[in-house]
């Protein structure tokens, strides 16, 4: 699949191709329909290594919204195409770093995805 991320500090974006993962027993994956870029994004990318704790390449847009894809046999089949997304984060703190910025690894959603009602 592809991923628009962060390859090195203070260098340019790049779409890549990442492997999709397997949900584990207690996960499900979610088909990202779109996930916004923002100030946050900009941000880390001009910082300085060391600043965050990021492994680096990591995939941006915490932003997020999408569909339950797959899910372990032993969870509910009902999810199965439900919509999800993520939480707002409204604190982006520099003195906070890196917990501010833990969305910006990959996996944003893991354990933070919200289903959406139906309708």
């Amino acid at each position: 699949m592809k991923a628009f991320r962060m390859v090195g500090w203070k260098q340019p974006f790049e779409f890549q191709d990442v492997p999709q993962p397997d949900p584990r027993p207690d996960q499900v994956l979610i088909k990202v329909a779109a996930a916004g870029l923002c100030h946050s994004d900009l941000a880390v990318q001009g910082m300085d290594p060391g600043v965050m704790n990021a492994e680096i390449p990591f995939t941006l847009g915490h932003e997020t919204t999408g569909w339950v894809e797959a899910l372990d046999l032993r969870e509910v089949i009902a999810l199965a195409g439900t919509g999800v997304l993520q939480p707002k984060l409204t604190t982006f703190a520099f003195d906070q770093a890196p917990a501010a910025y833990q969305a910006l690894h990959d996996g944003t959603l893991e354990g933070r995805a919200v289903v959406l009602p139906n309708g």
